[in-house]
């Protein structure tokens, strides 16, 4: 049987009372219960249903759910992202495979008890993976051309999660998915706490905010492209909380559209504008970006008042930057940094540090 017919539209199909959560934020899962089952379900960015999930005593009652065994939890995950949800939870034992052990932060490769690399050169590899002996693997998928691909995993009773916070379109939104992590291992009222801490200091930094905001420019060039976000996107939530002007936006662009592309003309237009420029692309320092693309030297001598800031302080040798795995769970981190830099204050930055 193909994954589909596990899996798509199984809303209604199951006639049991259920008590959905409402969640705070996150729009792509939602927790329901009754006194002896539990369900969890997982939506496409469009809404559309990927998948539903039963823990409890009752399967029988749920034929179109997708069974989460109780007990012996043996977890392989595809991002370090969710490796840092499971370690927030001190869940890191249960852990048997990892995508990549070079993307791993030093924080966090203490924890770890010799897990299996699946994705050491960037693609999947099954073998790996069902050596591991993991009965969950938390993955993700883009849309639904990409679930076929582990249809293999099923017959070895391995149950894929599709874990879809990189979809959502807040920052809050992607850390409430630490309740997931928290129902897979028995720690959901945990799990539910830390999320609340982080929004709470989430919210108590916007209180910092001042009434100037400045004007900021974000990216760099790539193979001749420029790549911004768009309004909705979660990175604009965190700048405009931040209280930051984003100069590229286009106010006539459809907001489903997250990230588009803008002419290189335009893009130096706007730091010519610009008081802060944020994540310069890959580059570790800014000599490097000017080699690439000669022509930003000019720009930034126009307007020699920029300052320049890029997200790898935390990033090592390896490539491990834990900017993108504790700034997804942690949002008011990231938040902390880029209130202080429009604010002037570079002092204390946790992610970034200041280029010119």
């Amino acid at each position: 049987m193909g994954i589909y017919g596990c899996q798509y539209k199984s809303e209604g199909r199951d006639k049991v009372n259920i008590n959905w959560k409402n969640n705070k934020y996150s729009e792509l899962f939602k927790i329901g219960y009754n006194e002896t089952d539990t369900l969890l379900k997982v939506f496409f960015s469009d809404g559309k249903e990927l998948a539903t999930y039963h823990m409890g005593k009752n399967p029988g009652l749920f034929p179109s759910s997708i069974k989460i065994k109780s007990n012996n939890r043996r977890i392989a995950v595809s991002s370090s992202i969710f490796l840092r949800f499971l370690t927030e939870l001190n869940s890191e034992n249960s852990i048997v495979a990892i995508d990549n052990l070079n993307f791993v932060h030093s924080t966090l490769k203490g924890y770890l008890n010799n897990p299996i690399e699946i994705q050491p050169s960037g693609e999947l590899q099954l073998e790996e993976l069902i050596k591991s002996e993991p009965n969950i693997f938390c993955a993700y998928t883009l849309n639904a051309e990409g679930i076929p691909a582990f249809s293999r995993l099923y017959k070895q009773n391995i149950t894929v999660l599709y874990i879809q916070n990189h979809q959502e379109n807040h920052p809050l939104a992607r850390s409430e998915w630490i309740k997931v992590f928290g129902l897979i291992t028995n720690k959901l009222n945990i799990a539910t706490q830390i999320f609340n801490r982080v929004d709470s200091v989430y919210l108590s930094h916007l209180k910092k905010i001042t009434p100037h905001k400045k004007t900021i420019m974000i990216n760099a060039p790539y193979s001749g492209n420029w790549m911004v976000p768009n309004r909705n996107n979660y990175l604009s939530h965190l700048l405009n909380d931040a209280n930051l002007n984003c100069i590229w936006q286009d106010e006539n662009l459809n907001e489903q559209q997250l990230t588009y592309t803008i002419p290189l003309e335009i893009a130096f237009k706007c730091l010519l504008q610009a008081d802060i420029w944020l994540n310069i692309g890959s580059y570790s320092d800014l000599d490097k970006l000017l080699k690439n693309e000669p022509r930003i030297e000019s720009v930034l001598n126009s307007n020699d008042k920029i300052k320049i800031f890029q997200n790898n302080k935390q990033q090592e040798e390896s490539g491990a930057n834990s900017y993108w795995d504790l700034g997804s769970i942690h949002p008011e981190i990231l938040l902390n940094d880029l209130i202080n830099i429009g604010q002037g204050k570079f002092d204390s930055l946790y992610f970034y540090q200041q280029f010119r």
